[in-house]
C-alpha cells in the first residue's frame, strides 16, 4: 500500500508547496527547478531495483506533477491575453487525461522502464520550451524588476498580437 499511495503522498506535498515556492522563485523559475524532481524520480524509476527507490521515486513524481498542476495555469493567465484563457485550461486538461489515455495504452506493450524513460523525453522537451520564454510580467513587477517586465510584457502581449 506504501508503494502505491506514495504518488498520491507526493502530490500532497506539492499542492500544498507549489504556492508559496512559486510566489518566492516565480513560476518559470519553479517549474524548472521542480523538474529536476521529476527528473530525478523518472531516473529511479528507470533503475532502481527495489521497494525503497521505486516508493522514493514514485513520491518525487507525484511532488512534480503536482507542483505542474499547479503551476502551468497560473502562468498560462498570467502570460495569456484574456480570451483564450479558457481554452488554455482546456487544453490543459485535455492534455492530462490524453497522457493518462496514453501511458494505459502504451503500457500493455511497454514495460514501466520505457514508459519512464518517455516521461523523461517530456520532461526535457518541457524545459528545453521553458529556457527560452521570459518570467511572467506580473511577478517581475512584484520583485520590482519594471525594465524586465516591459520586456517579458512586449514579449507575449506584441506575439499575441495585443
Amino acid at each position: 500500500p506504501i508503494f502505491v499511495s506514495a504518488i498520491n503522498v507526493g502530490g500532497l506535498v506539492g499542492s500544498i508547496t507549489a504556492g508559496p515556492i512559486s510566489e518566492w522563485l516565480g513560476v518559470k523559475a519553479s517549474l524548472i527547478t521542480f523538474s529536476h524532481l521529476g527528473a530525478i524520480g523518472g531516473m529511479l524509476l528507470v533503475w532502481g531495483n527495489d521497494g525503497v527507490t521505486m516508493t522514493l521515486a514514485r513520491g518525487m513524481i507525484g511532488v512534480y506533477s503536482s507542483f505542474i498542476l499547479c503551476c502551468v495555469p497560473v502562468y498560462n493567465i498570467e502570460v495569456a491575453s484574456k480570451a483564450p484563457w479558457r481554452f488554455y485550461g482546456g487544453v490543459l486538461a485535455l492534455s492530462i487525461r490524453m497522457g493518462v489515455f496514453l501511458s494505459y495504452l502504451f503500457g500493455i506493450w511497454l514495460g514501466y522502464r520505457w514508459l519512464a524513460l518517455i516521461y523523461l523525453v517530456m520532461i526535457l522537451f518541457m524545459n528545453l520550451n521553458l529556457v527560452f520564454l521570459p518570467e511572467s510580467p506580473r511577478w517581475l513587477r512584484k520583485m520590482g524588476w519594471e525594465e524586465r517586465a516591459e520586456k517579458a510584457s512586449k514579449y507575449y502581449f506584441d506575439f499575441n498580437g495585443e
